[in-house]
């Protein structure tokens, strides 16, 4: 027998053996690279954009309290304090709900300035030049292949901040804004005895969506022209605004010269503020049913209205109101109407067909059209509500500001 010979082949089985084992826990370890990997990076960006979620939930409230709204804002979140400020635990409830929706674990969750520099935590007070939240955090997922080498799950972490500021641009040009051709004053406004305006007597009351109640309807009147600059610079009560003659709007290019058309198919696409705008050649007043019909299409839905502070008879020389010229201001034909802002406003009904303006006088909703029966309304809500995409201005914005705010990821 030879037993060099067989020990020899004992030898290179065993050898054998060590190099396939060796080469499965290659080839293991090559596949858990390859789809544990992948799914790390997919993982990856699932937690960015659960964060991202996060902190824009928190600055969303945060823009609802600067612009006066209620701090019954609906967040379902759980907060893990009980901070006494209502507006501080809106936004802890806010920033959890939307971790526990988008499977993310907070690590820190903090107020910002309008740069994102950090305040102060959230769920510890709210502090004075809030505009912002940053929030890190987490997500561990098992992992597939390599938990055979000996790796059972990884954890993803990242960060986000948001602020919020006054929106510049209404929309990205190129993409349809829901910006109604309609433009009412800044302040609200009544008719007197006669049924001319009677403008300025406070700013417009932003609500929540839960306030949205027949209690605090409003009735946003419909008056005759008033020649001059009465309460602020609000000359007229309505203006039918023509966007194709905005200054420095962009359009889908088929902007219709019809009032009804206009609202049924918007051809506004980006709008500046602040603006000039023409109305309508002639106006809509005797559009009567028909018109009425079309604004009435959109009830219950929230839209965007333009809000001016003053008129001028000729178009401006430029964009900021005082480049209406000496002598010009007030209402003529085919009036321009300064636009410094636009607000959100959830419509209930429009009343300006003559058969149905007595409901400008009654409930629900205030202040009442009296006057005369040539006046009209619409009735709804001014609501906290944050279109976009948008352009907004990165700068301080000071509690209970008129303007509309929107959100932006800035880290």
């Amino acid at each position: 027998m030879n037993l060099f010979r067989t020990s020899s082949r004992r030898r290179l089985r065993g050898q054998v053996l060590a190099i396939f084992a060796g080469g499965l826990v290659a080839l293991i370890a090559g596949v858990a690279f390859v789809v544990d990997g992948g799914n790390a990076l997919a993982q990856q960006r699932a937690t960015q954009n659960g964060i991202d979620a996060v902190s824009e939930a928190g600055t969303v409230v945060i823009a609802e309290y600067l612009m006066g709204g209620s701090s019954n804002t609906g967040a379902t979140g759980t907060c893990p304090t009980t901070p006494p400020n209502a507006w501080d635990l809106e936004v802890c409830k806010a920033v959890y709900g939307a971790a526990a929706n988008n499977s993310v674990t907070i690590g820190t969750v903090e107020y910002t300035d309008f740069k994102g520099d950090v305040l102060g935590a959230v769920g510890s007070g709210f502090p004075t030049g809030a505009q912002g939240v940053r929030a890190v955090g987490s997500r561990q997922f098992d992992t597939y292949f390599a938990r055979a080498v000996g790796i059972a799950n990884f954890t993803s972490t990242t960060q986000a901040t948001s602020v919020t500021g006054t929106i510049t641009i209404l929309c990205t040009p190129g993409q349809g804004c829901g910006l109604f051709p309609i433009t009412v004053p800044v302040q609200v406004d009544t008719c007197d005895g006669t049924g001319k305006l009677v403008p300025g007597v406070g700013d417009w009351p932003y609500l929540g969506d839960a306030d949205t109640t027949a209690l605090n309807e409003a009735i946003v009147p419909i008056c005759k022209n008033q020649n001059g600059d009465l309460g602020g610079g609000s000359a007229g009560s309505v203006g039918w605004i023509d966007f194709s003659t905005a200054i420095g709007a962009t359009t889908t290019g088929n902007c219709s010269n019809s009032f009804k058309d206009t609202v049924i198919n918007p051809c506004i696409t980006g709008l500046p503020f602040e603006t000039w705008v023409q109305t309508f050649a002639g106006g809509v007043g005797k559009g009567g049913q028909t018109i009425e019909d079309a604004l009435n299409a959109y009830h219950l839905d929230t839209v965007q209205i333009p809000l001016f502070d003053g008129t001028c008879k000729v178009k401006p020389s430029g964009v900021a109101k005082g480049d209406c010229p000496p002598g010009q201001i007030g209402v003529g034909t085919n009036t321009w109407y300064h636009i410094p802002q636009f607000a959100s406003f959830k419509i209930d009904y429009f009343y300006i067909a003559g058969n149905d303006q007595k409901q400008c006088d009654q409930p629900p909703g205030s202040p009442y059209v009296t006057g005369n029966g040539s006046n009209g309304c619409f009735k709804g809500w001014w609501v906290v509500a944050l279109p976009g995409p948008g352009a907004i201005n990165l700068g301080p914005v000071t509690p209970s500001t008129t303007n509309q705010l929107g959100v932006q990821l800035i880290k």
